[in-house]
């Protein structure tokens, strides 16, 4: 549940909680409560409770009903954070770092309705008993704490984060994908899901969140297309016994990004850009030239000569700088590849591995955002033009044409 008011007006004197003590009993406490946790591999287990105790340290633990809150009820809480982001290492809550436990349902003083759990502006609310009954059942598709911890992940994904951010780029390319799947949902599409999730697509999230956990398998049957979109969200694939990545037999259209035998000869599109950086020193550069010539052309022959070595040295410095500036887009059957002035390769994409592009236009060049796979693993990266728009446009037309998600200004383009 969202909540949108503030947050310290659902508990009364909160008092805060003593911090969280290592202990040898956190392998076993989170074998014995997670199955999630006891399906990893011990190296994978060993990272789960590193990155748990962590999360433990930071967050901020407030008992919103002034019962103690003990080391295990922190671990607990913590690990279904890490759950949801395990595949994730990049990805965080954003700004959520206060976590307030009540015992049992509690009565929210915005609502005046009794609430198992929400998360506001501020804080993630939870009532114990009911985050310990999602754990104690692992296969009803209903679990307090990974729908919680995935409406904080939303919330501080969108209100924490620039448009630059992985995590922010990831989300929304899952909600453009998943939005129709919402819609048909509503409509009675599908009765797979538990309907709560029509309320609005950010409980939608949520409950898609809590499925994919707990009935992976009857997920990949049912919506095949939504669990692979959380696939690639998360970077995990349950369903597989997955976790930290996708499987290629899953996904059989990524390619493993080998390197790219460029050739002159091979099929492209080119496109010839500007680095933006260089495009400012070359203008600066042919600014100073001209006034040189212009100041000894009017102080005649003897002033040329003795502004001649400022001009050489000026004409020596702008050369290599306009060749080296000089840089290409370039555009095969299957990668996106970016060549230096002497068309040798830089970097290379395969189209296939790409989840999204955004054309992000400038004063001066414009900023190309891809977002891709390399080895199963999320990447980002930022490549700097300058673009005429009718390049821009062609090149964007290319990438529609080839599958391609692309977005304008953070905007989608339509294919």
């Amino acid at each position: 549940m969202i909540i949108v008011g503030g947050g310290k007006g659902h508990f009364e004197e909160p008092r805060i909680s003593s911090p969280l003590a290592d202990t040898p009993q956190w392998h076993d406490l989170l074998a014995a409560r997670n199955s999630y946790y006891r399906n990893l591999t011990p190296e994978l287990q060993a990272e789960f409770l590193k990155r748990t105790r962590l999360l433990t340290g930071r967050f901020h633990w407030i008992s919103g009903d002034h019962h103690p809150i003990t080391p295990d009820m922190k671990l607990l809480v913590s690990a279904s954070a890490v759950q949801l982001l395990f595949g994730r290492p990049d990805a965080d809550l954003g700004h959520y770092n206060t976590i307030v436990l009540y015992q049992d349902a509690y009565q929210n003083r915005l609502t005046l309705n009794y609430h198992k759990g929400e998360v506001n502006k501020r804080e993630i609310v939870l009532s114990f008993k009911h985050f310990e009954e999602g754990y104690a059942n692992d296969t009803d598709k209903v679990n307090l704490g990974l729908h919680e911890m995935t409406h904080a992940l939303d919330l501080g994904t969108f209100l924490g984060h620039g448009k630059s951010y992985i995590g922010r780029r990831l989300l929304d390319n899952f909600i453009n994908k998943a939005y129709p799947h919402f819609t048909a949902f509503q409509n009675g599409d599908t009765t797979f899901l538990r309907s709560y999730g029509a309320t609005n697509f950010r409980e939608f999230f949520a409950v898609v969140v809590e499925h994919f956990f707990e009935a992976p398998g009857e997920f990949t049957q049912q919506m095949p297309e939504l669990y692979r979109e959380l696939c690639l969200l998360l970077n995990q694939d349950p369903a597989a016994g997955i976790y930290r990545g996708i499987s290629p037999t899953r996904f059989p259209n990524l390619d493993n990004n080998t390197p790219l035998p460029w050739s002159e000869s091979a099929p492209t599109r080119h496109l010839t850009a500007i680095s933006p950086h260089s495009n400012v020193t070359i203008k600066v550069l042919v600014s100073a030239l001209i006034f040189f010539i212009y100041c000894a052309a009017q102080n005649g022959p003897h002033s040329l000569y003795l502004n001649l070595p400022f001009i050489v040295l000026l004409g020596g410095i702008l050369w290599p700088t306009l060749v080296g500036a000089k840089q290409y887009l370039a555009i095969t059957d299957t990668h996106f590849v970016v060549l230096s002035f002497r068309k040798k390769q830089k970097q290379a994409i395969h189209l296939k591995n790409i989840v999204m592009m955004d054309f992000e236009r400038g004063l001066t060049h414009q900023s190309i955002y891809v977002c891709w796979f390399q080895q199963h693993q999320i990447q980002e990266s930022v490549f700097k033009f300058n673009l005429s728009e009718d390049a821009s446009h062609k090149l964007r037309q290319h990438l529609n044409s080839c599958g391609v998600t692309v977005m304008v200004d953070g905007k989608y383009e339509s294919r």
